[in-house]
């Protein structure tokens, strides 16, 4: 069995204490490039359809929360879930059942979006429908 020194086992646990932030530091480069171009794919391959609101799930802070929502394309179920911290917790919970436009990536339809707030509609370009005026009802 290979022994170490106090000091070698001491310059080992240095060395890793040296790699671990860059590690972490190209993980979260890594993700926040994965996160732009999914992004970036969802506008360049937008289509639209609309889909429902199954479930909010109130933030633990009372600060807005998540929506779980469904739509189907060409028979096929898609489910996904969205923070949306600008609606008021105590008033997420109307929105279930609501339908609203969905954009999704033709290529990739599980990278998709529900639009729900002006702003949201704004990142994709699309305007806003007066149809959901009502749901400024429920932003902070």
């Amino acid at each position: 069995m290979l022994k170490t020194t106090k000091r070698e086992r001491k310059k080992i646990r240095n060395n890793i204490a040296r790699i671990i932030p860059f590690v972490v530091l190209f993980v979260f480069i890594y993700l926040f490039i994965v996160y732009q171009f999914k992004g970036s794919e969802l506008k360049n391959n937008a289509i639209i359809t609309t889909g429902v609101i199954l479930k909010f799930k109130s933030d633990y802070r009372g600060e807005g929360g998540a929506f779980v929502y469904s739509f189907n394309i060409n028979g096929k179920y898609y489910e996904n879930q969205r923070a949306y911290p600008n609606i008021r917790s105590s008033d997420g919970y109307n929105l279930e059942g609501k339908i609203f436009p969905i954009v999704y990536d033709k290529n990739d339809p599980d990278n998709n979006r529900m639009l729900i707030t002006d702003k949201d509609f704004k990142t994709y370009s699309i305007p806003f429908p007066d149809s959901l005026k009502w749901v400024e009802d429920y932003v902070r």
